[in-house]
């Protein structure tokens, strides 16, 4: 019966989290409509997904969201590989050298990406390098940040434990290092795709041929708000299901850890590991993206090169 309590109360409180939500957007569609706010600024949720499900009507939606998709995938590529593996190498390898580079890492997280933008667009012009570039830029300091800080302040128990065992430096790194920091690794992952993904969108109001981000300039531009706000939706959506892809990444990766979802204080669910047909699924959707992305990129420059299809209006 107490068990049964539990699960009862954590149902319970899950439902309220989501009526919360459902109670935000019955508002949103009631309260334009009775004229308590102002529809033409913003409309009922109704009419967004109704100018959703006419973007979504054809390749338009689909290519500027593949063009934002594909833009994102190659810049925190680049930013996990290049913070990963600089950041365990310095964090372990050279802790001193590292402790001289945590402030230059702290400044360099401070800085506001969008307010440099001009200058990625000056020396790396505004096509794609510079919309990757700013990606990069902003992902990869707090990801390399939280790496270093991780290596550095493994569990010295962990550690002595492993040298009590007489084994290599190179497996001491492999077998203890790299499992001890992943929690620490994802942390700054997370906290790179959010920021770099709302930097992108930003950067694509700025001399973009395509994207989410050029949906709302080009919205805003021609008044027309319902597109704007479908963009700004579509924009939540992809954070939310990335957000949640790297979190079940995380648990799945940590399999051998205490992280469970505890229900009572009896019983506990663990994580499953990656099996190889995940596995197999990442890789087949990092391959679509970066195949289909770059198809629509093309798209997109012929799109806005064609005057039949220079405006899009939809009723």
């Amino acid at each position: 019966m107490e068990n049964l309590e539990v699960i009862k109360n954590t149902i319970a409180e899950k439902l309220f989290k989501y009526t919360v939500v459902i109670i935000i957007l019955v508002l949103w569609q009631v309260l334009p409509q009775i004229g308590t706010v102002n529809s033409n600024y913003l409309p009922p949720l109704s009419r967004i997904l109704l100018e959703l499900f006419s973007l979504s009507d054809g390749n338009y939606l689909f290519m500027n969201v593949m063009v934002s998709i594909w833009r994102i995938t190659i810049g925190l590529t680049i930013s996990i590989f290049i913070s990963i593996l600089s950041g365990l190498t310095l964090g372990f390898f050279f802790p001193k050298f590292s402790d001289k580079l945590i402030p230059l890492l702290r400044f360099f997280i401070q800085i506001n990406p969008y307010s440099i933008f001009p200058l990625f667009i000056v020396f790396l012009g505004v096509g794609e390098i510079a919309k990757i570039g700013i990606v990069i830029w902003t992902s990869v300091w707090p990801m390399m940040f939280y790496t270093i800080s991780a290596a550095k302040n493994v569990d010295p128990m962990l550690i002595k434990q492993a040298n009590s065992m007489d084994i290599s430096r190179t497996k001491l790194f492999s077998k203890v290092i790299v499992p001890a920091t992943i929690p620490s690794i994802f942390q700054g992952i997370r906290e790179g795709v959010q920021m770099s993904f709302f930097i992108l969108t930003a950067a694509e109001m700025t001399g973009s041929t395509a994207g989410l981000g050029y949906i709302i300039h080009n919205a805003g531009m021609n008044f027309l708000i319902p597109r704007f706000y479908a963009a700004g939706i579509c924009i939540v959506l992809i954070s939310v299901l990335l957000n949640l892809f790297f979190v079940s990444l995380k648990k799945r990766l940590m399999f051998w850890k205490e992280d469970v979802e505890i229900f009572d204080s009896n019983s506990t669910r663990k994580v499953k590991r990656v099996s190889k047909l995940q596995i197999s699924c990442i890789i087949l959707v990092f391959l679509f993206i970066l195949i289909q992305g770059g198809i629509e990129i093309n798209n997109a420059y012929n799109y806005q090169n064609n005057p039949k299809n220079a405006t899009v209006t939809v009723e």
